[in-house]
């Protein structure tokens, strides 16, 4: 990102809290928070793990660019911390979700890439250590099993 993106996110928050507390804050405005992907994709590659997997959450929940996102929300599922695996679980159903309502605007190649994806998120929830709700499991079977039938009427 060109440095006038930088700037703000490393200037701002020095702290590690900071950082967390801007991207949770971004992530719960949702849509309304759009301006910020840019900052949040920069803070995609913090040095704290804990930053990474809240921006990731924060674009899941403002339906930005997740190509980058989802291997570390998935990667979060085996924190240790509880709130990390609850907001990472969250926000893969909401990007499962999100990815369903606009399955008849993908291409055929979105549309596999949109079921492997989902496909490969559950087989991490199911090899992770942790357990996943059971809601959450059910919400993004719900969404693949709709995705995988709009590829049949495709």
């Amino acid at each position: 990102p060109p440095r006038s993106t930088l700037f703000p996110y490393t200037t701002l928050f020095r702290s590690t809290e900071a950082r967390v507390n801007a991207a949770r804050a971004l992530g719960g405005l949702g849509n309304q928070a759009k301006i910020a992907e840019p900052a949040l994709m920069v803070a995609l590659n913090d040095k704290e793990s804990e930053v990474r997997y809240t921006a990731a959450t924060a674009l899941a929940n403002l339906n930005g660019d997740t190509k980058v996102a989802l291997p570390l929300l998935q990667e979060a599922l085996q924190n240790e911390s509880k709130w990390i695996r609850n907001d990472a679980a969250s926000a893969l159903s909401n990007m499962a979700v999100n990815t369903q309502a606009k399955a008849r605007s993908l291409s055929d190649k979105e549309l596999n890439q949109a079921i492997k994806d989902l496909e490969k998120t559950l087989e991490v929830m199911g090899e992770s250590e942790y357990d996943v709700s059971p809601q959450i499991v059910k919400s993004i079977n719900n969404s693949l099993d709709s995705l995988k039938r709009e590829r049949l009427r495709g």
